[in-house]
């Protein structure tokens, strides 16, 4: 189990300095108001520079929030076990919500243009449906998959468990908020 929590929490990071790198390259800028005052021409370079730290940020604070939350083994050794069931849910959560970028820096690589990209998700109908759906099931995935991880690793109680599972999913999501364009 470590081993795999390690693996995929590290692909998940290469995954987001990959695309950000893509993003970067291609020319794109941030569509989104930007929380960190960085340039919007050299934003996707610094994006693709901080999203290993950001991954293990996420990983390593979801993983505390579940073990203040949700209670259960005393110790470092409680510590341990939050964190390493922390690891697959918070890499399913970022890998799921990485798609829409992923899918914007291959068509932009491709040769579209970031404005026409833009303009195909800004319209109402089913690409904004799926656009802004994966963001949706990206947060119920963590929600499932913190929930799943505080029982199992921490034997919380379901009450507990749902605490720790919607305090470590908003965690996940602010930091990706604040983050990720």
């Amino acid at each position: 189990m470590k081993n795999m929590t390690v693996s995929g929490i590290w692909i998940t990071a290469v995954l987001y300095a990959a695309v950000s790198f893509l993003l970067a390259v291609s020319g794109a800028v941030p569509l989104a108001d930007r929380v960190i005052p960085l340039g919007a021409d050299n934003y996707y370079f610094w994006q693709m520079i901080f999203s290993i730290p950001f991954v293990l940020f996420v990983w390593l604070g979801a993983g505390l929030v579940i073990r203040l939350a949700a209670g259960g083994k005393r110790g470092e050794a409680g510590i341990r076990a939050a964190v390493s069931a922390s690891g697959p849910a918070a890499a399913v959560a970022l890998g799921t919500a990485l798609i829409p970028s992923a899918v914007e820096a291959v068509f932009m690589i491709l040769g579209m243009e970031q404005a026409e990209f833009a303009g195909i998700m800004s319209e109402k109908g089913i690409w904004q449906t799926v656009y802004i759906g994966t963001y949706v099931l990206a947060a119920c995935l963590a929600l499932v998959s913190y929930y799943a991880s505080s029982r199992k690793a921490l034997k919380a109680r379901p009450a507990r468990a749902l605490a720790a599972a919607i305090l470590a999913t908003a965690f996940t999501a602010g930091a990706f908020i604040v983050c990720i364009r």
